[in-house]
């Protein structure tokens, strides 16, 4: 038996226009990556990243997002996350925080970004105990 290897690339999400963006979500997210993956790849390079690409989380307020991959595929992915340029007619950036092998360091990771956002944004602790266990919940990784 194979283990599948993944990536868990941390990625935010930049609106130019403006400081509150359109609501997003995961599967906007989702979309706009396949469509990328698309566009630069092609048929094949959709059919091969397609099985393992996800994008597990998604926090409009910090603008964080966790998108799964192959092991393989994590720099192809991450290349098409750069060349995105737009959301839901918004202008946007994505830009590729942090690259993880292991869920337990996506989730340390995401703890430490999440608290300095909070931190920045000065949000209540509600919201932020809120996120703590957002995060903590993510055991389909």
């Amino acid at each position: 038996m194979v283990r599948f290897k993944n990536r868990y690339l941390i990625v935010e999400v930049c609106f130019t226009r403006g400081k509150k963006g359109p609501a997003i979500s995961a599967r906007d997210i989702y979309n706009l990556v396949l469509a990328s993956v698309a566009n630069n790849f092609g048929d094949f390079g959709v059919g091969t990243m397609q099985a393992a690409l996800q994008v597990v989380y998604y926090n409009p307020t910090t603008h964080l997002a966790i998108v799964r991959c192959g092991r393989d595929d994590a720099t192809q992915v991450q290349s098409c996350l750069s060349f995105l340029t737009e959301a839901q007619h918004q202008d946007a950036r994505f830009r590729t925080v942090h690259v993880c092998g292991s869920a337990r360091t996506v989730k340390d990771t995401l703890h430490t970004l999440s608290r300095e956002r909070a931190a920045k944004l000065q949000l209540a602790p509600t919201i932020v105990a809120d996120m703590e266990a957002e995060i903590n919940g993510l055991d389909s990784l």
